[in-house]
């Protein structure tokens, strides 16, 4: 029942309080939930650039006949190196020597990650190369993505696996409790990536 005049229009202190601490409850509940699905939108975004990144590089080799190499660029040498942190690039590999030279094209390249990090396996993995087949030989390892921030939900992690057969895949879920799992059936984590 309203025991205002007809005349007055407006709202109480009271209800505008309440009004108030609803909308902070709210906000309270919205802002954290809306972290974690930033934070995992931008590790989907990140691996799927480098997942093209490889199948473009993988479709250039069969295009041309030859080898052609993805690999993270030193911005000082212009030599591959094994920091995947690195922008990366694509370069036809004429001489096969896995070195890019002044006469080999650089492809496509991919700028740093903006946040996060890329550990590869094995450590010492410098380079994605594909002959002129589609094939990878000797190349067999993961990318894994971790979030910079160390208490990520690991729902955000992503890895991408490579074969010697030119293949790459995405680790899956096979639980289905929203982490990726290792070969073994492990949950994939920053720490064992």
């Amino acid at each position: 029942m309203n025991h205002r005049p007809a005349s007055q229009i407006g709202v109480t202190l009271l209800e505008l309080l309440i009004t108030m601490v609803v909308l902070a409850i709210i906000i309270s509940i919205a802002v954290p939930a809306s972290g974690k699905l930033i934070e995992l939108n931008q590790a989907k975004s990140v691996t799927r650039q480098i997942y093209r990144a490889i199948q473009f590089t993988r479709a250039e080799a069969i295009k041309r006949g030859e080898s052609v190499v993805l690999c993270p660029l030193d911005k000082d040498t212009g030599a591959c190196t094994s920091d995947w942190n690195q922008e990366l690039m694509s370069f036809a590999d004429s001489n096969g020597d896995g070195t890019r030279n002044a006469s080999e094209n650089i492809l496509l390249t991919v700028p740093e990650i903006p946040a996060g990090t890329l550990q590869a396996k094995p450590g010492f993995l410098k380079m994605v190369r594909f002959n002129g087949l589609g094939f990878s030989p000797g190349v067999m390892g993961n990318l894994t993505y971790c979030p910079r921030d160390e208490n990520t939900t690991p729902t955000a992690i992503r890895r991408l696996i490579f074969t010697m057969n030119g293949r790459t895949r995405w680790a899956q879920d096979k639980d289905s409790d929203g982490v990726i799992e290792d070969s073994g059936g492990s949950p994939v984590s920053c720490s064992n990536a």
